[in-house]
């Protein structure tokens, strides 16, 4: 059964700021949700929640209280997690050696009450900004993604600020971007109004080089204080279909025929998704 699950703290999902969700209609009575991304680069952090009836104006409790670990493959412990009231969010206390190829586990234990999950962190994949043009209005940055080992790819393409004093920071902020290119899925099924937080790329195993140019209006952009990042990152079918039923639900306050979000959550809901990801920062 698909449940979804759209709650304020989704603001920290992916180390991001993000514009938050209000006034939906929820599904979920008293449960645990679980929301996060696990890849290569960045440390361990999970958002830990208890859900009652939302639609009854209950109240979304952060848990603050539990035991958090992630196993490998082989079912052994790797790294525990550990609340962080600054953040809000359960995180490792290092960087954790996570390969791609791999898949490992979650599990999260709350007066008695575990939930699990399992996601795959997939091949690499590597971007590279090909080209930086600014324009009296715009900047365009083309883009190469060089599909290593030839496989069928779901893929995410997103451009962030961060401020340049604060370069030890995990705080990011998107930066909405434009896209033309008709094989992305913000442009084939035209649900998303631009610009878009993500450009979502389905890239196939006979295109070994992509290549894709996105735009940024240049009101949206400050140089002289922030610097600049191009992520791109390669996920499982499921995890791209979850963040692209988010991002559409976040576009829409019309609750009418969305689509459930789905969740990879074992007595729970919410996501855990899996990805490699490459980060390139932009000069212009």
């Amino acid at each position: 059964m698909k449940k979804y699950l759209l709650i304020l703290s989704i603001v920290f999902l992916l180390s991001c700021n993000q514009d938050t969700i209000e006034d939906f209609k929820f599904e979920v009575q008293d449960e645990m949700a679980l929301l996060g991304e696990l890849n290569q680069l960045d440390t361990l952090q999970v958002i830990l929640v208890e859900v009652g009836n939302l639609s009854t104006g209950s109240d979304i409790n952060i848990i603050e209280e539990a035991e958090v670990v992630v196993l490998n493959n082989n079912d052994e412990i790797i790294d525990q997690l550990y609340y962080s009231s600054i953040h809000q969010k359960w995180r490792s206390n290092s960087k954790s050696d996570i390969n791609s190829g791999a898949v490992y586990k979650i599990e999260a234990k709350f007066d008695n009450h575990l939930i699990t999950s399992s996601t795959l962190v997939l091949n690499p994949i590597e971007a590279t900004i090909t080209n930086v043009s600014t324009e009296e209005l715009e900047t365009s940055i083309d883009i190469n993604i060089n599909n290593i080992g030839g496989e069928n790819s779901f893929c995410t393409i997103e451009i962030l600020s961060r401020e340049k004093e604060r370069e030890a920071t995990d705080s990011y902020t998107r930066v909405p971007v434009f896209t033309d290119n008709t094989e992305t899925d913000n442009r084939r099924f035209n649900e998303f109004t631009p610009p878009y937080n993500r450009v979502f790329i389905p890239i196939h195993e006979e295109s070994p080089i992509y290549t894709i140019k996105v735009t940024i209006e240049n009101t949206y952009l400050d140089t002289q204080n922030k610097d600049y990042f191009l992520w791109v990152k390669r996920m499982d079918e499921q995890y791209y279909n979850y963040l692209y039923n988010y991002e559409l639900q976040k576009s829409e306050y019309n609750l009418i025929d969305l689509p459930q979000l789905n969740t990879n959550i074992v007595d729970g809901i919410g996501f855990w998704g899996g990805c490699f990801k490459d980060v390139e920062q932009i000069i212009f």
